[in-house]
């Protein structure tokens, strides 16, 4: 801010005093006590203006300046300027400039020795400053620069991406290839990157096999694993993925064009606080059988399964077929260990679980019949790992454990004393 009263009041014999007439000179005149030293120009053209600060020394009193566009132009012409040291005034000028007043401004300007030292001194300064080179690499050593986000132009690999689309290999290899190459074929999808984990090292020669030679427009990145890890790897994916997106394609769905965009955008529509499936069961309140729980999964007792074809909904157990869940919400729930390691053969289960009832979010399952179908090994009981007793047995013990603890809302439980 402009003290301009200061310029009226400074007595400098010699000296003619002009001022530029600012814009709003009309308002501002109203503060200021004018008298006929200050001989008050109307705006010129910007030649003008240039012989003007080339043949004068520049006044200025400032409440406060950041920046300043008069600062600027002097430094720029070498042109002496005699400023109260305020504000960011010191940066351009630097802490031994010459003409910096304190009330002694007339004095200062009486004084054409200092007048001369301070045109030098911006002479010298404008030689010593650094040129665009020295500037650039300035900027970047900083500590500001160097915090700021890595530009996408400079990632290599570490690119980022809108979604991490995950696939776990095992037995169904036959069909890896014509996966992969759908996933070549979605349309108007977000940008990609597409993770194979692969849970037998053995197949390593058929999944590279599948991988090589694909024509596609997204990364491929394959992980041979010595040891079957089953799904538990999905819960490592935070630490592995280059998005904040994840998406879960189990190896038995072929996906359609849409498929990848449509699960998208219903993460989008949803928010990064739900995890969004096509499939899952929804349990009705009911008591827990304590003599004979697996009834309810044997039986599917007290539940309901909503497929792809069903309507939006809210689901208690989302089935990770076809699953989106944002790297925050994933991450946040695998802080919670599985009260059993035999659980990760229903990690699923397990993380719906933990995501209701630990974290407090809810699974919407959507309706989208036309973005997947299944492999016809899919139900295949030498393959399909729902199949396997194993996890009916986990499934069951799950099934118990969350009941016991109250979960989903509306289980209820008798305990019996002993005979």
């Amino acid at each position: 801010m402009r003290d301009f009263q200061a310029f009226f009041d400074l007595d400098v014999p010699g000296w003619q005093k002009q001022m530029l007439e600012p814009t709003d000179w009309a308002v501002r005149s109203r503060a200021v006590r004018a008298n006929d030293s200050v001989e008050v120009l109307r705006p010129v053209a910007d030649n003008v203006y240039d012989e003007l600060l080339a043949e004068s020394a520049v006044f200025l009193q400032l409440s406060d300046a950041t920046a300043s566009t008069t600062v600027v132009e002097c430094v720029a012409r070498a042109t002496p300027i005699c400023v109260n040291r305020v504000g960011g005034v010191p940066e351009y000028l630097g802490p031994d400039y010459p003409l910096y007043h304190e009330g002694n401004a007339a004095a200062l300007l009486r004084d054409t020795a200092r007048v001369r030292d301070a045109h030098q001194y911006l002479l010298d300064r404008r030689e010593s400053a650094p040129c665009d080179k020295d500037f650039i690499d300035r900027v970047q050593s900083s500590a500001v620069y160097i915090s700021l986000p890595t530009p996408p132009s400079r990632q290599g690999v570490f690119e980022r991406f809108d979604v991490t689309v995950l696939i776990t290999a095992y037995a169904r290899l036959h069909s890896l290839r014509e996966q992969l190459n759908r996933f070549s074929c979605q349309r108007d999808a977000p940008r990609f990157e597409l993770v194979i984990w692969n849970n037998d090292s053995r197949n390593a020669p058929l999944v590279d096999a599948a991988v090589r030679d694909l024509s596609s427009d997204f990364p491929i990145r394959v992980i041979h694993s010595s040891e079957n890890f089953y799904c538990a790897m999905r819960l490592a994916l935070p630490a592995i993925a280059r998005s904040d997106v994840l998406l879960i394609c189990d190896d038995d769905v072929l996906p359609e064009p849409h498929y990848i965009r449509t699960l998208y955008d219903a993460h989008e529509r949803l928010g990064r606080e739900v995890a969004v499936c096509v499939r899952g069961h929804v349990f009705h309140p009911h008591r827990l059988d304590l003599d004979n729980p697996e009834l309810v999964w044997q039986r599917e007792q007290h539940m309901k399964f909503h497929d792809q074809n069903a309507p939006e909904c809210t689901v208690d157990f989302a089935h990770a077929d076809n699953f989106v869940i944002s790297m925050d919400l994933l991450r946040r729930a695998s802080l919670r260990p599985m009260t059993h390691p035999e659980y990760v053969l229903v990690d699923d289960y397990w993380l719906s679980y933990v995501l209701s009832a630990e974290v407090g979010v809810s699974c919407r399952k959507i309706q989208a019949p036309e973005i997947f179908r299944f492999t016809e090994s899919a139900d295949d009981p030498n393959i399909a790992l729902y199949h396997n007793p194993s996890v009916h047995e986990q499934r069951v013990r799950l099934y118990v454990e969350h009941m016991l603890a109250g979960w989903p809302k509306g289980a209820q439980i008798t305990l019996q004393a002993p005979f």
